[in-house]
């Protein structure tokens, strides 16, 4: 009774660490603006903000599970005028609607959606095997890299090199952070986080701020022990947010 009392406890701690990511990462793709949102209608960007509200504030899986496939079906309306990352978000969140009837439900979602985040960055990197990725004329990677050369104050006469190793660079990178989740989580977290923020500090329109959100809400779940830590730590002066 003790053990299954703790583990309950625990299986709280960590769902509600994820939600508030999960909602956050909602209520700022309600606000991105620009090229950042997906072009919801007003009546869809309120019901975003009030179903994110509502699951960060109960944090119960089955009011968590009806904000995803609600969003899930705006989605589904806009297609196919949606980013290919919005794709991930709903796979993602299909696999926490499926799972969360079991009684090791989150520990089930966890599991599949680590498997599914690996598998979407091998794709990303796998489907740039190509010529067109390659040709520097038409590939969005040197568009990436070469702000990255003004970002960082480094010397331009580097762009030319810079640019033209970028799509061989991006495509190991995103293979490299498939195999580190897989293998080394923790590595596979902060190697992603720097592609991300690399992405972000891009200057606008190329930075798609929403993305290196969305993936890092995801990622979290790689490190979701240090997290919910981390977030306990932030609210210890508002406990009623964590029931422990």
């Amino acid at each position: 009774m003790m053990a299954s009392s703790v583990d309950q406890g625990r299986r709280r701690r960590l769902l509600s660490a994820y939600v508030y990511f999960w909602s956050l990462h909602r209520l700022y793709e309600t606000q991105g603006g620009t090229n950042q949102t997906l072009g919801w209608l007003r009546y869809e960007k309120l019901s975003v903000l009030a179903l994110a509200l509502l699951s960060s504030w109960t944090r119960c899986p089955l009011d968590v599970a009806v904000a995803m496939v609600v969003i899930f079906l705006f989605d589904v309306h806009k297609m196919p005028y949606i980013w290919d990352s919005e794709y991930w978000c709903m796979l993602t969140d299909l696999a926490f609607v499926y799972f969360h009837k079991e009684d090791s439900s989150f520990e089930a979602f966890v599991a599949a959606a680590r498997k599914q985040m690996v598998l979407f960055y091998a794709a990303a990197s796998f489907w740039k095997l190509n010529k067109d990725f390659f040709d520097l004329r038409a590939s969005c990677a040197p568009i990436f890299a070469v702000q990255m050369i003004d970002f960082l104050r480094l010397p331009p006469s580097l762009g030319p090199f810079v640019a033209a190793a970028s799509p061989a660079a991006v495509v190991l990178m995103e293979g490299a952070v498939a195999v580190a989740l897989w293998r080394k989580p923790t590595f596979g977290v902060k190697l992603a986080l720097v592609l991300h923020l690399l992405i972000a500090f891009a200057a606008p329109p190329n930075n798609v701020g929403t993305f290196s959100f969305m993936c890092a809400s995801r990622l979290v779940l790689f490190v979701l022990e240090g997290f919910a830590d981390l977030v306990a730590l932030c609210l210890q002066k508002k406990k009623f947010f964590f029931d422990y």
